[in-house]
């Protein structure tokens, strides 16, 4: 089977069009909005030969994704005894919620039960204007309304930290619920993680050709829980990022963050380096360099940080500074707003937050 790739279409959020306009086009500095007719495979950019909806390659690595899945969690309960009850593989090897309660509680959260918004986004009216090419993905609260994302601060904290949408036993049990309705199946056993890997390859090929199944989405959903699973097992790619690099900044190049190399056969960390992974400096920081100026340096003039840091830098308290980023009810029963704003997360995903926002609580709390 031959594969193409094209580069004349893109994925506007709903369909794949082209730099083209259709006819009826009014919206300004529109990217494009005329549906491309070439045959792409449902999971890709790419287009395909013979196949009717999905092509083999993304069928394949589909099965090998739910096979690789099955193999590492086997593992899981191993590494548990080795690294503790309360370590990721041992969450890993465990359970997850009971499935209709959390359908209920996620219903509740996207009903408004998390939302303590005075004004929330997700109630504003829709606002019209093109749209953007990374809608699926584009943070603003324009593109996330528009693609069903949620952009009240609540329900998406709450999405962010719902780890257990990540377990591959969720993942793929809630897949073989959705495929045995689908499929009018009756599955009468308990779903277990090796249970439903060998429900799914089963019944793989079918479906990635069933015009009313939503193949591209188990293949992403799958893919998502791979990646979970191996960072929990240790076998990602992994790289720790620490403070930006002070040269590329002095030099008014953008500062990325240095990333660490591991010196091969030590058990400390005392032969470590920090180095910046900019092409044209590449410059490399000892560990007393790093602790003693990049790292102190990075904390002093960094306009976020995460609560840790917040703790060591301003010695303001960890769960002080989340009551003041989430809001909080007084001994009155008087709901307070957020007054700390929030930055994303760094590259360990850990959450951030504002100085600025916090310096100014520290200075008058009952502000």
């Amino acid at each position: 089977m031959s594969e193409t790739k094209t580069k004349s279409c893109h994925w506007n959020g709903e369909e794949r069009v082209t730099s083209g306009h259709d006819r009826y086009c009014e919206a300004a500095g529109c990217d494009g909005c005329q549906p491309c007719g070439e045959d792409h495979c449902r999971c890709g950019r790419h287009l395909r030969d013979s196949e009717p909806l999905t092509c083999a390659k993304c069928v394949g690595k589909v099965r090998f994704n739910l096979t690789r899945i099955g193999d590492l969690c086997r593992l899981a309960p191993l590494a548990a005894t080795e690294t503790g009850v309360d370590s990721a593989p041992a969450i890993l090897a465990g359970p997850v919620p009971e499935h209709s309660t959390h359908a209920a509680r996620r219903t509740w959260a996207y009903g408004g039960g998390l939302c303590q918004c005075l004004d929330c986004p997700d109630r504003r009216p829709a606002t019209q204007g093109p749209i953007c090419k990374k809608a699926t993905t584009c943070l603003h609260h324009v593109c996330r309304r528009r693609t069903w994302r949620p952009t009240c601060p609540g329900l998406s904290d709450w999405l962010e930290y719902a780890d257990d949408e990540q377990h591959p036993l969720w993942v793929l049990g809630t897949w073989d619920m959705l495929i045995a309705e689908h499929l009018d199946h009756t599955r009468r056993n308990r779903v277990t993680i090796t249970g439903a890997v060998s429900y799914l390859v089963a019944n793989l090929t079918y479906l990635a050709q069933d015009q009313d199944f939503a193949f591209d989405e188990l293949a992403r959903e799958v893919g998502d829980c791979v990646g979970h699973v191996e960072k929990v097992m240790g076998v990602a790619p992994y790289v720790q990022r620490g403070a930006p690099c002070p040269a590329c900044r002095d030099a008014g190049r953008p500062s990325k963050h240095l990333e660490r190399e591991y010196a091969p056969g030590q058990a400390d960390d005392a032969l470590d380096t920090w180095t910046c992974p900019t092409k044209g400096c590449g410059k490399t920081y000892q560990p007393d360099e790093y602790a003693k100026s990049v790292y102190v340096d990075y904390l002093g003039n960094a306009d976020r940080l995460t609560a840790a840091q917040m703790l060591a830098q301003y010695r303001v308290p960890e769960g002080t500074l989340r009551r003041w980023a989430n809001g909080w009810t007084d001994n009155y029963g008087t709901w307070h707003t957020p007054t700390v704003r929030k930055h994303g997360y760094d590259g360990e995903r850990r959450q951030l937050y504002n100085v600025a926002d916090t310096l100014q609580m520290r200075a008058n709390p009952a502000a």
